[in-house]
């Protein structure tokens, strides 16, 4: 594999090129990992980020925060300047400062030294006032962004992936891989703990929260303390009145945040503590997909180095190659089954590798051997969609003949070839996302009570465009029958029918007809056209389908298509099940599903696998929607493991589906399984015209 398809690009790419004098020296000091500067600058650093994490863990325990406060500010003071000096130095040997300081690391590096300058205007430590007149307290509350240090390790988990990938062929890289799992892991550790206490921090002058409970709720002996009126302190109080559960430990500091933490990325969820605001649930949340994400790079560097255990390392003679060998055996075989039309430009029997042939499989069977599978796998991918959306609209049907209308519609809707085309889709999933938000906001019951007309006005002109996106393809599908009830037809009825159903409510009152929305059945069938709004998000799908044509056709790389499709799931399930829970769930006795957002919790807390306890369903329904949205979390996870996996292994086994080379050399089994997957189809179909595509129409 070239030396270039393993670089990592970062900001050290836009460093200036090697130089003498001291501009040189900083270089090497900087972005030099052959250097013994380099080596020495990293473990400097690396000490900084950890001492920077220390404290800022420490300095939130109480009493030490009191007892050694003077001791924090000169370590973040020293810090500071160490830290400046870096982002200093980085600009100054950087060719081009420009694409440094709007980079992903020259945003990091700026952000770590940021918040300390801002608070340094707090020149009092009280929030009090430099400027007359203009307060800046709030500069404290900043501080918090002092973690995002720990991104700066990040930057040697970069490094440490190309070092892996660029070994990956010639030696055992199960020592890297950990190190990057483990420097992801800690990071995220450290910045979610000290995000969630910030976010929900108790009093320290409070007693425990079942005994400030106990003592607020005694109306015998009102407390006059400070902590009585803490924002925290009400809240949970708010959340005992209504009987809901309270967890048993509280966010008191970072170290005891970081249990909570360690907890949730871990999937374990004891339910001893969990976050209970609007904005800590969002903090848990992204906690427990960060977890998932995590676990799936164990488990792929662990199948990485049990693959290399089992099959050995890459070469002419080892068991893998000779593997690859019989794959190709098998292939040919398969090929000559089908026929002459689907060899490729004579790839037969005379291709078929020897036993004892010493040449590596990558040096006798070329990428280009493969680009019929390609084709072949886009048709099956294209007739697979035709076939479950009923939608025969084929775009080389188009004909000089056709009307004005009809070109501008399959511009628009059909031809993804056109810039039209883009526009189109972006404007829809524009739309399919703010209709989203709008049924999710539309459920609290305070913006419901100030919005809910300007909504309901948003809503109309939404299902205005969705109507004619829904006529255009009933337009130009050359089988209008199987459009309608076909699969995508159905998605795009249901994505409009629920605001048509609801004006003829509303114009059977201009009649006379009077119909009372607010209880009855009307309010029930009301209450399910809303969840049916959420089926717009399933429109979604039809990007992820686009998503997999472009995966399968090997043109591109297939990571961040895979990563689209694992997002527009997890989506769809979110939505779908905190809706119908939500639904299922309001009308309850002491129910915490009060609104679509809170119910979003509970579908995180379940789709992890995380399960809290401190929400859950009571109803027959309820429950089995439950159970739905169980398994969906199980096959989520298994798509994430996946994505996840095929990103590690191609650094070991070559890239997926690309050649990476340059040479035009296969570096992967992956196309091959590809194909005779693809082949094994074909046969399974007895239909070998379809390999040769159109043309053979």
């Amino acid at each position: 594999m070239a030396e270039s398809s393993t670089h990592t690009v970062t900001a050290d790419n836009v460093s200036a090129p090697s130089s003498g004098g001291v501009r040189g020296l900083v270089r090497r000091a900087l972005h030099d990992p052959r250097s013994l500067a380099y080596r020495r600058t990293l473990a400097v650093i690396l000490v900084a980020i950890l001492t920077s994490v220390i404290a800022l863990v420490l300095e939130t325990v109480h009493p030490l925060h009191e007892d050694y406060l003077s001791a924090f500010v000169t370590i973040d003071y020293a810090l500071l300047v160490l830290f400046t000096v870096e982002y200093a130095s980085n600009i100054w040997v950087a060719s081009n400062r420009r694409a440094y300081l709007f980079s992903i690391w020259g945003v990091i590096d700026f952000l770590s030294i940021a918040p300390s300058f801002l608070a340094l205007l707090d020149v009092s430590g009280t929030g009090g006032t430099l400027i007359p007149g203009v307060n800046i307290g709030f500069l404290r509350e900043l501080r918090i962004l002092r973690v995002l240090r720990m991104l700066k390790l990040m930057k040697l988990a970069s490094e440490r992936a190309a070092e892996s990938s660029a070994n990956a062929k010639d030696k055992n890289t199960f020592w890297l891989d950990i190190q990057i799992y483990l420097i992801c892991l800690f990071t995220v550790l450290v910045i979610s703990a000290t995000v969630v206490y910030h976010i929900e921090p108790y009093p320290v002058d409070a007693p425990s929260l079942s005994e400030a409970l106990k003592l607020l709720a005694d109306d015998a002996e009102p407390v006059t303390e400070a902590w009585a009126s803490n924002p925290m302190i009400e809240f949970y109080k708010a959340r005992a009145d209504q009987g809901w559960p309270l967890p048993t430990y509280t966010f008191d500091n970072v170290p005891m945040t970081i249990w909570w933490a360690f907890v949730t990325l871990t999937t374990t969820g004891y339910g001893d503590m969990y976050p209970v605001t609007g904005f800590g649930r969002f903090a848990g949340a992204l906690t427990m997909f960060a977890g998932l994400a995590l676990f799936s790079l164990l488990t792929s560097v662990v199948g990485r180095t049990l693959m290399r255990s089992l099959f050995g390392r890459q070469g002419d003679g080892d068991p893998q190659a000779a593997e690859r060998r019989a794959k190709l055996r098998a292939l040919l075989d398969s090929l000559q089954l089908l026929g002459p039309r689907v060899m490729m430009g004579g790839v037969g029997a005379d291709r078929v590798l020897d036993d004892d042939q010493p040449t590596d499989l990558t040096a006798s069977f070329s990428a280009q051997s493969l680009a019929g599978f390609g084709e072949a796998a886009r048709v099956i991918v294209r007739e697979t969609v035709e076939a479950t959306g009923g939608r025969q609209i084929d775009t080389a049907k188009a004909v000089a003949t056709d009307s004005v209308l009809t070109q501008v519609l399959r511009h628009a809707f059909v031809d993804e070839r056109t810039q039209v085309f883009a526009w189109v889709r972006r404007v829809l999933t524009v739309l399919i996302f703010t209709s989203i938000g709008i049924v999710i906001l539309n459920s609290v019951s305070e913006i419901h009570n100030t919005l809910g007309p300007t909504f309901e006005m948003f809503e109309v002109a939404m299902v205005v465009l969705f109507s004619f996106e829904y006529l255009s393809y009933l337009y130009l599908a050359t089988n209008k029958r199987a459009y309608v009830l076909g699969f995508w037809g159905l998605v795009d009825l249901f994505a409009i029918l629920p605001t048509y159903i609801t004006l003829v409510f509303a114009i059977s009152s201009s009649f006379g007809i009077e119909v009372d929305l607010s209880h009855g059945i009307a309010f029930k069938i009301i209450r399910i056209l809303r969840v049916l709004r959420m089926l717009r998000v399933l429109k979604l799908m039809k990007s992820a389908v686009s998503s997999a044509q472009a995966t399968m056709s090997g043109k591109q790389s297939t990571f961040w298509m895979d990563l689209q499709i694992y997002f527009i799931a997890l989506l769809t399930v979110l939505t779908m099940s905190s809706t119908l829970i939500y639904t299922l769930e309001v009308d309850q006795a002491g129910t915490q599903f009060i609104n679509i957002p809170v119910a979003m919790w509970w579908a995180v807390v379940t789709i992890t696998t995380t399960g809290y306890g401190d929400m859950f369903p009571v109803t027959l329904a309820g429950r089995v929607v439950a159970m739905f949205t169980m398994i969906a979390g199980l096959a989520l996870f298994g798509i994430l493991t996946s994505v996840v996996g095929r990103a590690l292994m191609s650094s070991l086994f070559g890239s997926s589906g690309e050649d990476t080379d340059g040479d035009g050399d296969l570096d992967s089994d992956e196309p091959i399984d590809d194909a005779i997957r693809t082949v094994d189809y074909l046969t399974a179909q007895n239909s070998p015209s379809v390999v040769g595509g159109t043309g053979g129409q």
